[in-house]
């Protein structure tokens, strides 16, 4: 762990102020992994920092304890995609364990660069789910509009999807739509897919410092200086900005007269931060542009302002290319077929509601409907309807199992159109579809709506049990109905089934029984129509970031869920879902204040 995650950690923990614990830790040395200096000496070599130490006594208690912390290790985590590969069994080499969480993963007790020294190979398998995304969206064109795509055709300078970009409309863009990025994209007005590479590599903390000079360059071509003239025809690409890996094995190609393997050891060097290492590297980049005609001062300051913080941030421009493809794709589909690449990606977020909630509001956004589930249109995951409007899914009904779905679909195929009514409904599906279970959850899901009010239908289940049993029965006996063979208006009659009144909900009532049956609100909301007083009184949840970390904040809404926890102490707390119009957070209620707002 370094000096300032110590500081920082503790800080936590002790409950000191965010404000408190960060000015603390900017009086620390700039340091960095591997090379950084104890923080007893810090203290010393420090004026301020000691000056603090000395006279405050939080300071110091933060401090000391900080120190014990220093150097540990911080957690065991398990790396996203990397396997670790050996030719012989994996336990010749590491030590391995079970994964924590749920499943029985195995993993090394090495990390990666011990693994890499010992001679392990590791090999990243990532897997992306914005890949389904487009191949569910194509499926679905397919399927609807009968259009088919091959993404390897589609032309790389689309007008309509670089607009899509330049607006910053990207959210479900993959790598695109955090909220920085989409501020970033509405500056730099991509118009080439070289644009959306150069984002996806300089969008991270170190190279984000870089991204204004790049939209500058693009915008003012006369600003754009080199530090040489050989370096122009490296970076210009990028508007003179250094962004990718093989930019700075190329600068050390034609400046140095380094080989290209002999380059990417200067970059592994740099990037390893090893000063023995580092000084024997730029000794010989040095020698080796003095020996291509350069001066030694200026090769000099050419490593020290150019190669060794350029390497330090550089990214590999090929798996740059391949995000901003995947990047493009999305975008290309998102700007000419929303309603398709919306459903596919609510699809592929369905069980992270705090995903769909935004989603839902993306398509607001953009004129397309989100309506309740239909018995008559969804299919088992987000329906396209027509071009503005998609059904929440069958299967995201809590309370019915997939395999009941999937018979109730099946009916609904083999009929000439679609559940005509309440008793055609009845009168089709399989009799252990009709339970009081299904019925209610597809009544106060809004499945049923088109046949009449959620509550009568959830409320008189037995009746629409009673009905389809009675009809079974009919049908197994051959029984026929002597007036509805001569009375085909006696007939239509027998296919209604009266369901007596019950007490009407009202409009939030009916809103909490959807919401438990969907795991959130989508005919609307309680606060509906109140996002601009509730946000002139409180903070909204979307509009809450990190930089409100430490700040006291005022929110207001409803509170959709809590759980009470009994602490080691033997004292309780809570965790508490508030939600507004916007979305949701979560509110912790430590035991202290807990006791004080429990009646509450």
């Amino acid at each position: 762990m370094t000096a300032k995650a110590a500081v920082r950690d503790v800080g936590r923990a002790m409950g000191y102020p965010y404000a408190e614990v960060d000015a603390v830790s900017k009086l620390l040395p700039p340091m960095v992994l591997g090379k950084h200096k104890p923080l007893e000496k810090s203290i010393v070599e420090e004026p301020e920092l000691k000056a603090e130490y000395e006279k405050n006594p939080r300071v110091k208690a933060l401090m000391d304890n900080a120190i014990k912390l220093e150097g540990t290790i911080r957690h065991a985590g398990t790396h996203a995609c990397a396997v670790a590969v050996s030719e012989e069994p994996l336990t010749n080499f590491t030590p391995l364990q079970y994964a924590s969480g749920k499943d029985d993963s195995v993993v090394t007790q090495f990390s990666m660069k011990p693994l890499e020294e010992i001679g392990i190979l590791k090999i990243d398998f990532l897997g992306l789910r914005n890949l389904t995304v487009i191949e569910h969206t194509l499926n679905i064109l397919k399927i609807k509009r009968d259009i088919e795509i091959d993404l390897a055709d589609i032309p790389l300078d689309d007008s309509e999807a670089f607009q899509l970009l330049s607006e910053g409309r990207t959210t479900g863009v993959f790598q695109l739509e955090s909220a920085g990025m989409k501020r970033y994209l509405k500056d730099l007005k991509p118009t080439r897919l070289e644009d959306i590479i150069a984002m996806n590599a300089l969008y991270r903390p170190g190279p984000m410092d870089y991204i204004p000079a790049y939209i500058k360059g693009k915008h003012e071509p006369k600003t754009i200086k080199y530090m040489h003239p050989l370096f122009e025809n490296i970076l210009s690409e990028t508007y003179g900005v250094g962004v990718y890996q093989e930019q700075i094995l190329e600068i050390a190609k034609v400046f140095a007269g380094f080989s290209l393997g002999e380059a990417d050891l200067l970059r592994k060097a740099v990037g390893k931060k090893d000063p023995k290492l580092l000084a024997e590297q730029r000794q010989k980049f040095v020698d080796g542009a003095v020996s291509e005609g350069h001066k030694g001062k200026f090769a000099e300051k050419v490593f020290d302002d150019v190669i060794e913080p350029f390497a330090g941030y550089g990214f590999n421009k090929a798996h740059a290319t391949c995000y901003a493809m995947i990047a493009y794709h999305t975008a290309y589909l998102k700007a000419h077929f929303p309603t398709e690449f919306m459903a596919a990606l609510l699809t592929s977020d369905k069980d992270a509601t705090d995903r769909v909630v935004i989603e839902i509001n993306e398509c607001a956004a953009q004129g397309i409907k989100v309506l309740p589930p239909s018995v008559n249109d969804s299919f088992e995951d987000f329906t396209v309807v027509d071009d503005k409007t998609i059904r929440f899914g069958l299967a995201a009904i809590k309370g019915i199992g997939a395999k009941s779905v999937e018979r109730l679909i099946e009916v609904r195929n083999t009929l000439d159109d679609k559940f005509e009514s309440l008793a055609h409904f009845a009168k089709s599906v399989p009799k252990e579809l009709l339970n009081k279970k299904n019925i209610q959850a597809l009544a106060y899901a809004g499945a049923f709506d088109d046949f009449g009010s959620r509550e009568q239908i959830a409320e008189n289940y037995q009746m629409i049990v009673d009905f389809g049993k009675s009809q079974a029965s009919k049908e197994a006996e051959g029984q026929t109905d002597i007036f509805g063979m001569m009375d085909e208006e006696h007939e239509a009659s027998n296919d209604v089934i009266e369901l007596p009144e019950v007490r009407e909900l009202s409009r939030v009532e009916r809103l909490k029984l959807e919401k438990n049956c969907l795991g959130l609100y989508v005919s609307g909301h309680p606060l509906q129509g109140l996002s601009r007083y509730v946000a002139s009184k409180v903070r909204l949840a979307k509009t809450l970031t990190e930089k409100d970390v430490g700040k006291d904040v005022k929110v207001g809404g409803l509170i959709s869920a809590k759980r009470k926890l009994l602490t080691k102490s033997g004292e309780y707390m809570m965790f508490v879902t508030l939600e507004d119009p916007s979305g949701e957070i979560e509110i912790v209620l430590f035991p202290r204040s807990y006791n004080q707002f429990a009646e509450k």
